[in-house]
């Protein structure tokens, strides 16, 4: 999931100029997913409090999947609300990270030993957030194109919540 959320910051400005959105609009996408994910983040607190972590990691998730759709099509239609359309689906959807997925480690892993835990998973997290950034630059040098880093992007924003309620303790 990181992959995916990271793949998307670092790149999204890059797309949607590629694709003909103005420079200035296109920095202020990037400022938008930023400040719609400030919200976000206490709403998916609260709303995994109560609606269960799994269901709010499979919604955000849904909002990364169908921003990464908008963001396609924003590169087909630069000139409309798309761009900022993906703005708040990718900012509510990547909101949820900070709040959540710690969480969801305290609740499978709660204890003396969660410090410890966390911290190498943590590892793990910035490992794929490096990777999401690169991969995704790897892909458009070889293909001129981020068509490949984004549906690959929409596999592991599918692939995300399916392992979450895998896990879920029941």
């Amino acid at each position: 999931g990181n992959t995916v959320t990271q793949m998307l910051l670092i790149h999204q400005v890059a797309y949607l100029v590629d694709h003909g959105v103005s420079v200035i609009a296109a920095a202020s996408v990037g400022g938008a997913v930023g400040l719609v994910s400030i919200g976000a983040k206490a709403g998916w607190g609260i709303f995994s409090d109560r609606a269960g972590r799994e269901w709010a990691g499979t919604i955000a998730f849904g909002c990364i999947v169908c921003g990464i759709g908008i963001l396609m099509l924003a590169g087909r239609y630069p000139d409309t609300p798309l761009p900022y359309l993906y703005a708040v689906l990718i900012g509510i959807g990547y909101g949820a990270l900070s709040p959540v997925f710690p969480a969801i480690t305290g609740d499978l892993f709660g204890g003396p030993g969660f410090p410890t835990i966390y911290g190498a998973l943590y590892i793990v997290i910035c490992a794929g957030l490096a990777l999401g950034a690169w991969a995704a630059g790897w892909i458009f040098d070889a293909t001129g194109s981020y068509a490949g880093a984004l549906w690959g992007g929409i596999v592991l924003a599918v692939i995300t919540p399916a392992l979450l309620w895998l896990a879920a303790p029941r």
